[in-house]
């Protein structure tokens, strides 16, 4: 494979090869500056361009190539953490989830459809402080038990609170009685 301004990979073209960095890893020291055909310029190291079984042959960030788990990685990530967190005994969380018996529903779980299911239930989440959070922590992650929330209603959602407003009679909240809502079918934008 041959090396050289104007070479093609994919939809890579190679513009200029970077000066060697004899302080970093061998397979990525020889850095080439590539534009991707939808106009974004990179460094791509020439290891990634023929490794196998995947040569790097884009940017990453072209529009066309997107999908539903890479317009929403963030979601993505979340729903892969909440799947592992409930079904992997190694997982650190597992105790707390899996192991009380807390799954996620049948829907959710599929690891081809179950993502979009998800997103298309609770919808995106609304700013960078939020995450999943069960309404009902005795309940798992079904439809109508989890919504997006921030630390502080997390805060006031805790087994330890929820059995102390049953003892008592007091409201779970800390805006006086104010219960929060689940999900109800969100909506995932056209993007």
């Amino acid at each position: 494979m041959q090396f050289y301004a104007g070479a093609k990979f994919g939809r890579l073209t190679l513009r200029q090869r970077l000066r060697i960095n004899p302080r970093i890893s061998p397979t990525i020291r020889k850095q080439w500056l590539a534009d991707c055909e939808c106009g974004t310029r990179i460094t791509v190291p020439e290891y990634y361009l023929i490794r196998r079984p995947n040569p790097k042959e884009n940017c990453g960030q072209c529009p066309d190539l997107k999908t539903t788990k890479t317009k929403f990685n963030v979601e993505f990530r979340i729903w892969l953490m909440m799947l592992r967190r409930t079904t992997n005994p190694s997982h650190r969380s597992y105790k707390d989830y899996g192991g009380r018996g807390i799954r996620v529903c049948e829907e959710w779980s599929d690891q081809v459809t179950g993502f979009d299911a998800f997103l298309q239930h609770i919808g995106p989440r609304p700013s960078e402080r939020h995450s999943v959070d069960r309404i009902d922590n005795d309940k798992g992650y079904e439809p109508n038990n989890v919504r997006w929330a921030t630390p502080k209603e997390q805060a006031w959602n805790t087994r330890r609170k929820q059995r102390h407003a049953r003892r008592t009679g007091e409201p779970n909240s800390d805006e006086q009685g104010r219960r929060a809502e689940p999900a109800s079918g969100g909506h995932v934008p056209e993007v």
